[in-house]
């Protein structure tokens, strides 16, 4: 009795463990984050007329966000700039047009449910200041912004030679702060083709993964020996549930996968999970070995 006990208490324990593990769903997902640290949604507003919200488009958002903004700066009265000051500007502006039409926006990868700007991304993509940067004073003046101030708004980045190129492009930092977008986390986009595996599932999965290994194992030589354990099967079926849940929780389906490794991880857990469900199952309806135990006595054989 004290065994089965032990065994019963151990089982709740590490029920409790499996749930704190899977990740908690967080209701202000991206839904109350603006683009742009200046305008806002105004742009979507204006064109849309909605706020844009967690099942927008996000190359939609931050090419509204853009083309509002260009014909912000190419409307606006700047005519106490210089000649050259004037050339500067209208060329960032062109520039700034052609990146727009090009399309390829980063994404930001490490801050999960914050919107923040991103100067160039894991792939190498460039945000729209940085394109400015890049197409005016070279790549590696670009590669080195990102180095230092890769997730910064740009109004906080403290550095000599992003002032000298502001202060050489016609435009000013408050204006260059209009034209910064904030980005989403790929994986909350309702059509965002990222869909990649983070630490954090990656950790949840092997540890679930580990502990259906063992509970299904337990199960399949509990039916192998006739010997039914009610607390094995209850531990297995839920463990075994739980990891069915987590696979299911992150496929979400209709999304591409550069990548294939998020959707691999996800099959392995519902595959893992299922197997585990069934052989706990089966072992909680398995009837008991009726064969009679042994006394431990010798037989003695008579010569």
């Amino acid at each position: 009795m004290l065994s089965n006990h032990l065994i019963t208490k151990k089982s709740f324990f590490l029920l409790f463990f499996l749930l704190l593990l899977l990740p908690q769903p967080n209701p202000s997902q991206n839904k109350n984050q603006t683009v742009n640290s200046v305008f806002g949604d105004i742009s979507f507003v204006e064109k849309f007329g909605v706020e844009p919200n967690a099942q927008t488009d996000e190359k939609l958002r931050i090419k509204t966000h853009l083309q509002y903004v260009e014909s912000f700066l190419r409307n606006k009265n700047v005519s106490s700039l210089s000649k050259g000051a004037l050339k500067r500007r209208q060329l960032m502006l062109n520039i700034l047009h052609k990146y727009i039409l090009k399309g390829a926006f980063p994404k930001n990868y490490d801050y999960k449910n914050e919107r923040r700007p991103c100067f160039i991304d894991e792939d190498g993509n460039i945000c729209a200041v940085g394109y400015l940067i890049e197409q005016t004073a070279g790549r590696q003046l670009a590669e080195r912004i990102n180095n230092k101030y890769k997730y910064a708004f740009i109004n906080g980045m403290n550095d000599k030679e992003i002032s000298e190129w502001i202060n050489n492009s016609g435009l000013t930092i408050e204006e260059c702060a209009m034209i910064q977008p904030a980005y989403g986390e790929p994986e909350y986009n309702y059509h965002g083709p990222e869909m990649r595996l983070t630490t954090e599932y990656a950790i949840t999965s092997s540890l679930t993964s580990g502990v259906n290994l063992t509970m299904a194992t337990l199960n399949a030589i509990s039916i192998a020996n006739k010997e039914r354990s009610v607390s094995k099967s209850i531990v297995g079926i839920v463990s075994g549930a739980l990891q069915v849940i987590l696979g299911l929780g992150n496929i979400q389906g209709g999304a591409r996968y550069p990548s294939e490794t998020k959707r691999v991880v996800s099959m392995f857990n519902i595959g893992l999970g299922s197997a585990t469900t069934m052989l706990s199952v089966i072992s909680l309806f398995s009837k008991d070995n009726d064969k009679p135990k042994s006394s431990g006595n010798k037989l003695i054989r008579k010569f």
